[in-house]
């Protein structure tokens, strides 16, 4: 593991200790002979493994609880799968192409090829009629949202096959869960997005996007280089003005 996913590791398990909860970490799982391991956002819906689980809340490994944050995650009221917001990515989108491949452009054709592969899908749209995104960094699963994904989510060779002609990022976890949890089929909560605060690059002047707007948060550290953080730097990310870091 890198920097990063070790500094994580360590946070979230202080975390989960002091929410009470079971913190559960497993490297390189091979949970699926179909699907890769790096798709891992939606495995609660698939791995049996879970089944003993009431409520399950997956976390990316670049994923910070603030050193303040008390509250419980599992305390939401979510029915079936509970998600977080990227309120800044519409916008970004708009004007400029992220991680070379990403943009409204192909937001929309993605949107097209999700329309097609489940005519149901209806992605939520902000004022000004922008796709709105929403990140798998954070996924909140109950244990009868995991019973409905597994009976109600087409399969996701079938997408992966619907998106073919769109650059890969569409053929990743989170956007699958974006078009599944939209598609009617699934009772959705969109978190408040504390729970997965974003922190990363933003446009050709890589200024920082911080989405922590001074709360006590679970925060995001998406910036380059990060895997190869010394300890003390991901605490300053995480819980200070980036003035400070």
């Amino acid at each position: 593991m890198n920097n990063c996913a070790k500094a994580s590791y360590e946070n979230i398990s202080t975390y989960c200790k002091r929410i009470g909860v079971e913190h559960r970490f497993d490297h390189n799982a091979n949970w699926s002979k179909t699907i890769s391991k790096y798709y891992d956002a939606f495995r609660p819906v698939y791995d049996e493994e879970f089944e003993q689980y009431d409520n399950v809340v997956y976390m990316d490994m670049d994923i910070f609880a603030m050193s303040g944050l008390k509250d419980n995650i599992f305390e939401n009221d979510v029915k079936d799968v509970g998600i977080c917001e990227e309120v800044s990515q519409p916008h970004l989108r708009a004007t400029t192409t992220v991680g070379g491949s990403i943009n409204a452009a192909g937001d929309e054709l993605w949107s097209e090829a999700c329309t097609k592969f489940s005519p149901t899908f209806e992605q939520p749209r902000d004022s000004k009629g922008r796709l709105r995104v929403f990140n798998s960094g954070v996924v909140y699963y109950t244990a009868e949202g995991r019973q409905n994904c597994r009976e109600k989510f087409l399969p996701f060779s079938d997408y992966v096959k619907a998106c073919q002609h769109l650059p890969h990022f569409y053929k990743l976890d989170q956007n699958y869960l974006n078009c599944m949890l939209f598609d009617g089929k699934i009772d959705t909560t969109i978190l408040d997005n504390r729970w997965n605060a974003q922190v990363h690059y933003a446009g050709p002047e890589r200024k920082i996007n911080d989405e922590r707007k001074n709360r006590d948060c679970l925060v995001h550290v998406q910036l380059s280089g990060s895997g190869d953080w010394q300890q003390k730097r991901f605490w300053n990310v995480v819980n200070l003005d980036p003035m400070l870091w």
